[in-house]
């Protein structure tokens, strides 16, 4: 069951760590898109959601493992370090998702993975952040917050859609004919978790 009070906590810690480690993020998805249009997280979503690029964590292993100090676990490990990771972090039952981010020509995307491990990639022209109040806590978000929410949620983005499917509704979705081996993933990464 999705509790408010415990996602913005895990949210406030995990952004906390982040900013601390200079490292650039942003509120993504459908927290973004609770903070501009409901000012609050979305009644029907369950998760939290952050960006960030991949290049900036890779040489930082230690914020992984900080961020793993302080009770997370990692309960999903989707794509491949270099060009399509993402992270969900779980603790006290809530979860928030880490959608890496990575640079193609002038573009940036993140990936996600469908039926069968098919990957989905999901592209934006890069942008600045700002810091914002939101939930009475500051957080990092695109400075063009509705540039980015029509990029992913399209014209009509204010209309709530509780039967949003998180993979194939963005307008910006991108069915590519390759699919992830999930165990190669997941190895890959606690291999590099592992090392000193």
């Amino acid at each position: 069951m999705f509790s408010k009070e415990i996602s913005v906590k895990n949210l406030v810690d995990l952004t906390d760590i982040l900013s601390k480690h200079g490292i650039k993020y942003w509120l993504q998805d459908g927290t973004l898109l609770g903070y501009y249009r409901e000012n609050n997280l979305i009644s029907y979503d369950k998760d939290t959601d952050l960006g960030l690029f991949w290049a900036d964590i890779e040489n930082k292993k230690y914020i992984i493992k900080e961020i793993l100090s302080l009770g997370f676990k990692i309960s999903k490990i989707k794509g491949y370090m270099a060009s399509s990771l993402l992270l969900t972090f779980k603790r006290n039952g809530q979860t928030t998702d880490f959608f890496f981010y990575y640079k193609k020509g002038d573009k940036i995307y993140h990936c996600a993975t469908g039926k069968n491990w098919q990957l989905y990639e999901y592209i934006y022209e890069p942008f600045t952040v700002k810091k914002v109040k939101f939930l009475g806590h500051y957080f990092s978000v695109p400075t063009d917050e509705l540039k980015f929410l029509i990029t992913k949620y399209g014209k009509d983005w204010k209309t709530p859609k509780p039967k949003w499917h998180n993979i194939t509704s963005p307008v910006n979705a991108v069915a590519l004919g390759n699919f992830i081996d999930i165990k190669k993933c997941r190895k890959e990464l606690r291999s590099w978790l592992k090392k000193d």
